[in-house]
Formats: structure tokens, C-alpha cells, sequence
């Protein structure tokens, strides 16, 4: 946690401007820290409730979720795309 602790330091974010902070590796996985809920989890698709009813997905090849923790969930597999879903 304190890698993004870290890039929202650098970037000048603080609790009251950012919600959500994803990084992700195309060939490797993703990480979402902001995270409330899992929506909807298959092997090409997940989809995560975040803070503010944000709704964020993760498309690609494989995808698993390999940590839980207080508002982070790691997602391993060979994302292809990173969205937001506005309903």
C-alpha cells in the first residue's frame, strides 16, 4: 500500500480528490485501490464497485483475483483494457 500511498504524494492527491488509483501491467495484472465491491468475475471480465458508485472493469485473457485487501484487489492475468462503466 504505500507505493500508491507514494504516487498520490506525487501526483498531490489526497483523500478529498482521489477515490481510485489503478496501476496495471498489460502482460500481468492490475491493481484498483478504492475497491467496495466485486460485481462480476470471469476469466475475461471483472467488474468492481468502487468508491462515489464508480463502477471500473478489467478486460483480457485469464483474469483471476489473486489478493483481497481493506479497499485493493489484485487481478493477475493479461489485461487488454482498463474502463469505466457510467450507468
Amino acid at each position: 500500500m504505500a507505493f500508491f500511498e507514494e504516487i498520490k504524494n506525487l501526483l498531490g492527491l489526497d483523500e478529498k480528490t482521489s477515490d481510485i488509483l489503478i496501476t496495471y501491467m498489460p502482460s500481468k495484472g492490475a491493481v484498483v485501490s478504492g475497491y467496495k465491491k466485486i460485481l462480476k468475475i470471469e476469466q475475461e471480465y471483472i467488474s468492481i464497485l468502487c468508491h462515489n458508485k464508480r463502477i471500473i472493469y478489467v478486460e483480457g485473457k485469464n483474469l483471476q483475483i489473486s489478493s483481497l485487501a481493506s479497499g485493493e484487489i489484485v487481478i493477475q492475468g493479461k489485461v487488454d483494457y482498463v474502463g469505466e462503466k457510467h450507468e
